[in-house]
């Protein structure tokens, strides 16, 4: 079944222009751009940071209209095996000047208690320490009953897997990819923030969940195995955050929010200024590699 992130709960407040490449069954946020068209050509690889939820221009547009073409490719959820799905991939990074990669989160793998229902999906069964099961479970959901019922062990042995599929499939997706490489770390929090056990909140670090200092460094270390120019640009702010949601017919404050929050107020997501940084910051890595 085609799936349309965002556009129906957030219409209210925004318009993402989504569409369908080929029979990808996920609709990436527009404008849509022709790079069968175009000699030269950035592509973002990532997340609903990068898609750019509840803001109006994500950074992938920013730099489009600056003159260097973004083909925005953020997925809700996403993990780094979901983008070597895409209809002619190898073609399509393969061609590309640059990739960035948005470091994503994590926690969406097949754990001892968690088994997501689909290849793009963070939808799952959820099986406590007693076998029982529960169907249909955000994966968030799942690692905060298992980091309540299962032993620290257990939960830690499925963060190191989870980790160990990861950078699996980010060494997969990297055959694909031009030799410009950027990583883009995202985020409220520094990736040198220790991550303590315990809890969900404290060992997750929030997004991008699971993701560390080593795992970073992890990720330097595989693009320039491969032979990548790589370079790392850090977004780390809450800048623009707390960002209220506003319908954009009437100015009124929207209530799209189903997590807890308020309904009205974006806190989670990147900010728009989030994003302005972004692209200020890509523009000038760019350039100056150019330069060189």
């Amino acid at each position: 079944m085609p799936i349309v992130h965002y556009q129906e709960r957030d219409d209210v407040a925004f318009d993402y222009s989504p569409y369908f490449f080929e029979d990808f069954p996920i609709a990436f946020r527009g404008p849509r751009i022709p790079i069968h068209l175009l000699e030269r050509y950035l592509v973002a690889v990532g997340s609903a940071a990068t898609f750019g939820r509840f803001v109006y221009q994500p950074y992938p547009e920013q730099m489009s209209l600056s003159g260097a073409p973004m083909l925005n490719l953020g997925i809700s959820g996403a993990r780094p095996g979901f983008f070597s799905r895409i209809p002619r991939a190898d073609m399509i990074f393969g061609k590309a000047d640059c990739v960035v990669f948005e470091i994503m989160s994590a926690r969406g793998y097949e754990t001892e208690f968690y088994q997501p229902r689909g290849a793009f999906s963070n939808i799952g069964d959820y099986t406590d320490a007693s076998g029982e099961k529960s169907p249909r479970i955000f994966v968030d959901r799942a690692w905060r009953l298992a980091f309540g019922e299962y032993s620290n062990r257990v939960v830690e042995d499925a963060i190191t897997s989870s980790i160990q599929c990861y950078l699996a499939e980010f060494e997969s997706l990297l055959t694909l990819f031009p030799r410009r490489v950027i990583l883009l770390w995202f985020s409220q929090r520094s990736y040198s923030m220790p991550l303590v056990s315990g809890c969900f909140d404290s060992r997750t670090g929030k997004f991008p969940h699971f993701i560390d200092g080593d795992t970073v460094r992890s990720m330097v270390r595989l693009l320039e195995s491969r032979g990548h120019d790589v370079s790392l640009v850090d977004i780390t702010s809450t800048n623009g955050l707390p960002a209220a949601i506003l319908d954009r017919k009437t100015g009124a404050p929207a209530s799209v929010i189903t997590e807890p929050g308020v309904p009205s107020f974006n806190s989670y997501y990147p900010s728009q200024a989030m994003h302005d940084a972004v692209a200020a910051e890509l523009t000038a890595v760019l350039r100056t590699n150019s330069s060189t």
